[in-house]
Parts: C-alpha cells; structure tokens; sequence
C-alpha cells in the first residue's frame, strides 16, 4: 500500500508539472461543469426527439446515474475516507501548481468530477452504441479526469477509482433501465438513432471543444 501511495504522489506531481498558461486555461474550462450544459442538453433533445414523453424514462435513468455517482462519491467516500486533495496535503502543498487559486474542498478521494463523468459517458455509450458517440465520451471522461489531477485538486488514485464508481452507477441504471423496459413494455429504445440525430450532440461537443480551445489561446 506504501508503494501505490508513493507512486500516486509521484504520478500527480509529474501530471501537476507540466503546465503553461495556455493549458492552465484550457483544463481549467474542461473542468467546469456549466460548460458543458449544451452538451446535456443536445443528448436530452434527441432523446426526447427519437421516444417522445417516453423518454424521460431515460432521462430518468440518466440523471440517476450522475445523482448515484455523486451520491456515492461525496457522501460515502470522501466523508468516511478522508484523504486530502493533493492542494490541502501538507506534503505537497508547496509543491501543488493551482490555478486561478482554486484548491477545492479538503477531501479528495474519490473524485466526484471523474465519478459523474465516466457514469453519465458510459451510460450513454451503451445507450446509443455509436462509435463516434463512444469517441467523444471517453476523450470528454479523459480530459475531464486528466484535468483534475493537472489543476491539483485531485490524486491519480482519485480519479481512477472515481472512473469505477461511474461505471458502476451507469451499468447499474443501464440494467434498471432495460428491466423497465421489459417489464412494462414500455418498447424504448425500439428505433435506432439516425446519423443527423448522433450528429447533434457530436457538433455540440465539438463547438465546446473549440470555445474552451479558442478561450485559452
């Protein structure tokens, strides 16, 4: 256990290290959450496009998942584990670059960014079951997870078991979802996507990407 602990300090100070004012910028906006309202949005209107009143079913289910991710993250673990952010530990805290002197709250493990996530891009890549969808949920989770640990408010170790815990959540309201389904007939999902209705939320996604980019330049 000593040794990962070692080499979870080491990993998040090399992470940590390597920064400019441009990615400084840049991951700072990738971890803001009100970015990336339009992006949920763009998912829920094709939801809603594609299952009518019978999506909110599955906008249920995907609000669920970010509730349970979050839930699990900031109200069990962090509480009952207690483990400073790399900006509050003593022995790095000198060591930490921050930016715009954000250091986030004392506790860290798991990461809650991380968590609601990887939950909310898995879901909806078992979901939709597209591959540019899938692309642009795991580059959108690594970004996210990376940004965390390079604004040093949150160790590797954080964010990885923070991943897990989404996955759990979004396999989770996945399998209740289908059992939904299925119980009471209630035929969702019934109609694959069309390549303009994907198209939607993958232009959002990228139109973020470019502001954040063009925001840090």
């Amino acid at each position: 256990m000593e040794n990962l602990i070692h080499l979870d300090y080491y990993l998040t100070l090399l992470v940590n290290g390597f920064h400019s004012s441009f990615f400084d910028q840049f991951f700072f906006l990738i971890s803001n959450k009100l970015i990336w309202i339009p992006l949920y949005l763009a998912f829920i209107y094709i939801i809603i496009k594609k299952e009518g009143t019978k999506g909110l079913w599955i906008i249920l289910a995907m609000v669920l998942v970010v509730v349970l991710s979050d839930q699990i993250s900031s109200s069990i673990f962090k509480p009952l584990v207690h483990r400073l952010r790399p900006s509050h530990d003593p022995l790095l805290i000198d060591k930490i670059h921050l930016v715009n002197d954000y250091a986030g709250g004392a506790f860290g493990f798991v990461s809650s960014h991380a968590a609601n996530t990887a939950g909310f891009a898995l879901f909806l890549m078992l979901l939709l079951r597209n591959r540019w969808i899938t692309f642009a949920m795991l580059s959108w989770t690594l970004l996210t997870s990376y940004s965390r640990v390079y604004l040093g408010v949150h160790f590797v170790g954080d964010v990885v078991c923070g991943t897990l815990v989404g996955v759990f959540a979004a396999i989770i309201m996945y399998k209740a979802l289908l059992s939904l389904n299925k119980k009471y007939s209630l035929k969702l999902l019934s109609k694959s996507f069309t390549n303009l209705e994907i198209l939607i939320p993958l232009i959002v996604y990228l139109l973020s990407m470019l502001v954040i980019f063009l925001t840090s330049v």
